[in-house]
C-alpha cells in the first residue's frame, strides 16, 4: 500500500488514477452489484458449509488493502498511463495484465486448473472495470466492488483450501463472469468509437 501510494503521489496522479475527483454516472454501479450477487448466489452454499465468519476482522481489511492496490495499479496508473493508445487498447491490455498476474497465485501452490480460471475470469472481469473506470472517472465503486468481491473466497481457506477443478465445473465458473466482461468490452468499444478515454481532460 505505502508503495502504491507513493507511486500515485510521485507522478501527481491523485485525478488521473481516480482517487480525488468525480463519480459520475453512478447508475453503473448496477454492473459490478449485479456481479456480487450472481457471485453470492453461487457462492452461498460453500460459504455456509466451508466459510469461517470469525475470520471476518481479517479479511475486511486484507480486501480493502488488496482492492485499493489492485485497483490504484491496474485501472488507475496503468489505464491511465496507456489512455494515450486509446480507451480499446489500454483496456485490453490492463486486463490481460490483472488476468496474467493472478498466475502468481501458483508460487501459493494454487492447482493448475483452478489458475487457469482465475486467470481468465480476472481478466474478464478487467474489462468489466476498465469499461467502468472510463464511464464512472471514479476509481473508489471498483475498489470496493473488489474487496467484496474477494471476501466469500477468503472466508473459505483461500488460498490454502483450494480444490482442484473439473472442466465442468471451470466452464461453468467462467461463464458467470464472461457477461460482464463482454459488457466491459462494449464499454470499452464504445469509448474508442466516441473518443472518450481518460487522456481527455476529466
Amino acid at each position: 500500500m505505502i508503495v502504491t501510494v507513493a507511486l500515485v503521489a510521485w507522478a501527481r496522479w491523485w485525478r488521473q488514477t481516480g482517487l480525488v475527483g468525480p463519480w459520475r454516472r453512478r447508475w453503473w454501479v448496477l454492473l459490478p452489484v449485479g456481479l456480487l450477487a450472481v457471485q453470492l448466489l453461487f457462492d452461498l452454499p460453500g460459504l455456509l458449509v466451508r466459510g469461517d465468519p470469525t475470520q471476518l476482522p481479517l479479511v475486511l481489511p486484507l480486501v480493502a488493502l488488496v482492492g485499493f492496490c489492485e485497483e490504484t495499479l491496474t485501472r488507475g496508473v496503468m489505464l491511465y498511463s496507456l489512455s494515450r493508445f486509446g480507451p480499446l487498447a489500454a483496456g485490453l491490455v490492463t486486463a490481460a495484465i490483472f488476468g496474467v498476474l493472478h498466475a502468481l497465485g501458483f508460487l501459493s501452490g494454487l492447482p493448475v486448473s483452478f489458475l487457469v480460471v482465475q486467470m481468465i475470469t480476472a481478466a474478464l472481469l478487467g474489462l468489466l472495470f476498465a469499461g467502468l473506470r472510463l464511464r464512472m472517472i471514479s476509481l473508489w465503486p471498483l475498489i470496493a466492488a473488489h474487496a467484496v468481491f474477494d471476501v466469500p473466497a477468503l472466508l473459505e481457506g483461500y488460498p490454502l483450501h483450494v480444490q482442484p477443478l473439473g472442466l465442468a465445473a471451470a466452464l461453468f465458473s467462467i461463464s458467470l463472469v464472461l457477461p460482464f466482461g463482454l459488457a466491459g468490452l462494449g464499454l470499452l468499444l464504445w469509448a474508442q468509437l466516441n473518443r472518450a478515454g481518460l487522456s481527455a481532460p476529466i
